[in-house]
């Protein structure tokens, strides 16, 4: 694990401070990507420039301005979840499109119904999304970010050591990663791989924040990304599922047979599919654990 060299203090402070803005400026391009609405990639994106600009504001905490960063971590929390109800309708209508070649010729006009619904969803998400990423609030948002990062441009020596309190937190978030795969390994509860797949994400972009300061970013270790990625198979797979199930109540109580019985169908390939996923996250090797900070 990487991190910043001890010396000067003003150079450690200086070098958090411009990553930080890089991430805010990633932040603010996504925004406007977001904005113009003709990325399919563009909310996943934003998604997480906001995890990694949350990362490292989490990792690096001690250094920053305290009232600042709380009311920066609800926006920056907020914005993320907004955006969430946008990307899982996008991701839904997707999956359900993969499936349509494959699918019984009776049931393709039903499913893509449920394909019009769902775009019809995400459109509705991405106007109200829109407007959360208007640039007098993304511009709001970087004041209160600047005032956040404020202390690391005072150059006054710090009263701690701040790699040691840094590498504290993202011991933390390694501890509980490690926990939830510990618990989510012998499981196929979608509880408990939802919760690895959060923690493995957690512990992965506080890795990067680390190192920011000391280089250029990192992609963040291949067997966190491989484990979060499988993970995000699992959950995008099971989320889908609740939803067709809840989609097959509705048709069964309009006497509609034939839209249930496709769904029922695309309920099937989509727990084979995520079963399949279950097993390739077992047979993931697992992160190799660095020890506790000195």
């Amino acid at each position: 694990m990487l991190v910043p060299a001890s010396g000067d203090v003003a150079d450690l402070a200086r070098e958090l401070r411009a990553a930080m803005l890089r991430r805010a400026a990633r932040l603010m391009r996504t925004a406007s990507r977001v904005r113009q609405d003709q990325d399919p990639g563009a909310v996943h994106d934003l998604r997480v420039a906001i995890r990694r600009l949350e990362a490292a504001l989490f990792v690096w905490q001690r250094l920053l301005a305290a009232k600042p960063l709380r009311r920066t971590m609800r926006t920056l929390r907020s914005l993320r979840r907004k955006a969430g109800a946008t990307r899982e309708s996008e991701l839904h209508a997707m999956l359900i499109r993969t499936h349509l070649e494959a699918a019984p010729a009776e049931f393709r006009d039903a499913l893509e119904h449920v394909i019009e619904m769902l775009e019809e969803r995400r459109n509705l998400d991405a106007t109200k999304l829109r407007v959360r990423v208007a640039p007098w609030r993304i511009e709001r948002l970087t004041r209160r970010l600047r005032r956040t990062l404020r202390p690391l441009a005072s150059a006054l020596p710090f009263v701690h050591d701040p790699e040691r309190d840094a590498l504290a937190r993202v011991e933390q978030q390694r501890r509980r990663a490690l926990t939830a795969l510990l618990e989510a390994h012998p499981s196929a509860s979608d509880t408990a791989l939802h919760e690895a797949r959060l923690w493995v994400k957690r512990w992965r972009y506080a890795e990067e924040a680390l190192t920011a300061a000391g280089g250029p970013e990192i992609a963040g270790d291949e067997t966190l990304r491989e484990l979060q990625q499988v993970l995000g198979e699992i959950q995008d797979r099971a989320t889908l599922r609740v939803r067709a199930l809840e989609l097959v109540n509705e048709q069964v109580r309009r006497d509609n047979t034939s839209g249930a019985a496709a769904l029922q169908w695309l309920i099937t390939q989509l727990e084979s599919e995520r079963l399949d996923a279950v097993e390739r996250f077992r047979s993931r090797p697992q992160p190799v654990d660095r020890g506790s900070p000195a």
